[in-house]
């Protein structure tokens, strides 16, 4: 379980660590409530889910330029479950914070919805369990992410820079 504030790291460290592995699959999970991807280059057409080809992009190389590999698009929880990567790179939004005593939720208002609160943390749980290898969460550096940052290394989640120097 790995932990960065930069995306940036925690795409190269992706790549460099299934470098030499044809057969690793790698890439970006996220919320669907994770609108801010689109400032780190990452389709983020939730709305629109059509224009990612799901199944190519789970299965196709990483050279083929269709493959989650490329961190090109993004699949949300709706997209990934009951799929796997060796290594997701989780893109933690703001729709589930630590504020000290508890995870506070937000985004999910949709008509219907009878518990939101539930709802978001299910999102988690399943981006969270679609690692084989394991996963490097991405926490945006935003203050009110402080919390949540400090809350997952207290629960052991490791800073990507202090293991990418032991590989």
């Amino acid at each position: 379980m790995y932990l960065t504030r930069d995306i940036e790291v925690g795409k190269d460290y992706l790549k460099s660590m299934y470098a030499a592995m044809e057969t690793k699959r790698f890439g970006a999970i996220a919320s669907s409530q994770a609108n801010y991807l689109k400032s780190h280059k990452l389709d983020v057409s939730f709305n629109d889910r059509r224009s990612v080809h799901y199944p190519a992009w789970f299965n196709s190389p990483p050279s083929s330029g269709i493959s989650c590999c490329d961190f090109t698009s993004v699949a949300t929880e709706f997209e990934c479950q009951g799929l796997e990567l060796d290594m997701p790179l989780i893109c933690w939004a703001r729709d589930l914070l630590w504020n000290g005593t508890q995870w506070n939720h937000s985004g999910r208002t949709s008509v219907g919805i009878q518990d939101p609160r539930q709802l978001t943390l299910n999102a988690y749980r399943v981006l969270l369990t679609r690692g084989k290898d394991g996963f490097v969460i991405f926490l945006p550096n935003h203050t009110l992410a402080k919390t949540t940052y400090s809350i997952l290394k207290r629960a052991g989640v490791q800073d990507i820079p202090s293991i990418a120097k032991q590989l």
